[in-house]
């Protein structure tokens, strides 16, 4: 298997910086003749990617780059190329300089149930072991 593009950047389709901060970048990466759509969201919080559920493997490029995730999760999405619900991955890193308490906040606020949520950052798990 060939290691994806370097230029992935480059393949993104579709670029946005929203009000609040947040950039977001999205597309394909072509891998041994394969498509595989990205999203990556970056705010003052979290980088978070996003890419589909069988190509999962494929956090493994960024878990070089950055560390292990902070905490993952999956759901099913309607994605912008396709008319069909898909199971999404979720990979959130935060941001170092974000405290645990504000960590806990913005985990509620994501679209999924806490309970579904795989955490990986040792002191967050503790917190909402408390927090609970």
């Amino acid at each position: 298997m060939s290691l994806p593009s370097r230029n992935w950047v480059n393949e993104a389709e579709n670029s946005n910086t929203f009000e609040d901060g947040t950039c977001q970048i999205q597309g394909c990466i072509t891998q041994d003749e394969q498509k595989h759509f990205f999203s990556l969201q970056l705010n003052e919080f979290a980088l978070t990617l996003n890419i589909l559920q069988k190509d999962r493997h494929q956090v493994q490029y960024f878990e070089e780059w950055l560390g292990a995730c902070s905490i993952n999760y999956s759901m099913e999405q309607t994605l912008p190329y396709t008319k069909t619900e898909e199971q999404v991955s979720h990979y959130l890193w935060f941001n170092p300089q974000v405290s645990i308490a504000d960590m806990f906040r913005y985990l509620k606020n994501l679209p999924i149930n806490i309970d579904k949520v795989q955490i990986k950052e040792p002191r967050l798990n503790w917190y909402i072991q408390e927090a609970i």
